[in-house]
């Protein structure tokens, strides 16, 4: 119990900055799906801001979204390492 609450002290400590990602990455809305996946894939993140050419930030998209949005329509990738492998795979 001690370890769980000295690691719940640090974490509470922590900021949003202290654990994004650097230099920060955003989506156009236009994007296609397929891309977006890869440049969350190729940067190493789950989930990035979208964001219009004047830099207001219109949304999120996360790969649980791109997950969600599939399995809801009964699609073939089911798990976000689905969409992992799918983008790995267009990227090659």
């Amino acid at each position: 119990m001690k370890a769980r609450k000295n690691d719940m002290e640090r974490i509470s400590i922590l900021t949003a900055k202290d654990l994004m990602t650097k230099p920060p990455i955003a989506l156009e809305p236009a994007r296609g799906v397929r891309e977006a996946a890869c440049l969350l894939l190729d940067n190493g993140v789950h989930g990035a801001p979208v964001v219009e050419k004047d830099g207001r930030v219109v949304g999120v998209l996360s790969m649980t979204d791109l997950t969600r949005w599939e399995r809801e329509r009964g699609g073939a990738l089911q798990r976000e390492s689905d969409w992992y492998r799918t983008a790995r795979e267009a990227r090659d």
